[in-house]
């Protein structure tokens, strides 16, 4: 009978030892997860401050310019035209520009004239004044072409350029713009006399 028992004790001892836990082994378990918890949280924080701290220091601030849609931010304001333009002005534009060419189509200009252009922006603006006899067909009767590079900046300024004598002659104006940023860039011009 003794053996009997022997075998009903060792059967029960297998069954319980998978169930019994030692003592302590679920205080070493909190405590290594409180500490691994509190080693990942401050490694976070230490990583949010340095990436701060190396952004700050990396990226210098930028300065202060005029709201987009304030009087200083604006290219007509910035050619400075008076209200009664001077006798032989010619004609003007203004508005946005893009990457996309942008023409104000073909119009007569007779005169000595030089090209005021303020441009808001952050790029450079490219201006082909094309000149043609025919008001017919300009395109195909097409004598002169002269490029001009503008650089644009916030708040804008006035730039002039010399155009020169033009006798009786279509004259068209292909603007695009060019810049690091895809926001456009907006524009104003006027011919006026040399």
């Amino acid at each position: 009978m003794a053996e009997e028992f022997e075998e009903l004790f060792a059967g029960l001892r297998a069954d319980t030892m998978r169930q019994i836990r030692p003592p302590g082994a679920e205080l070493v378990r909190r405590t290594v997860r409180r500490r691994r918890t509190t080693t990942v949280v401050f490694a976070g924080v230490l990583l949010v401050v340095l990436g701060g701290t190396v952004a700050l220091l990396c990226f210098p601030s930028r300065p202060t310019t005029p709201a987009a849609g304030s009087e200083a931010n604006d290219p007509a304001t910035a050619l400075g035209l008076p209200d009664q333009l001077p006798a032989g002005s010619g004609w003007g534009a203004g508005g946005g520009v893009g990457a996309e060419p942008f023409s104000p189509g073909w119009q007569p200009l007779n005169g000595d004239f030089r090209l005021a252009v303020a441009c808001a922006g952050t790029g450079t603006l490219h201006v082909t004044l094309r000149q043609a006899r025919s008001a017919g067909d300009p395109s195909g009767t097409i004598v002169n072409t002269t490029t001009y590079d503008l650089t644009c900046q916030h708040p804008p300024r006035r730039q002039d350029v010399t155009v020169g004598v033009i006798r009786n002659l279509q004259v068209d104006l292909i603007l695009t713009y060019e810049a690091a940023s895809p926001a456009p860039a907006s524009f104003a011009l006027r011919f006026l006399p040399r």
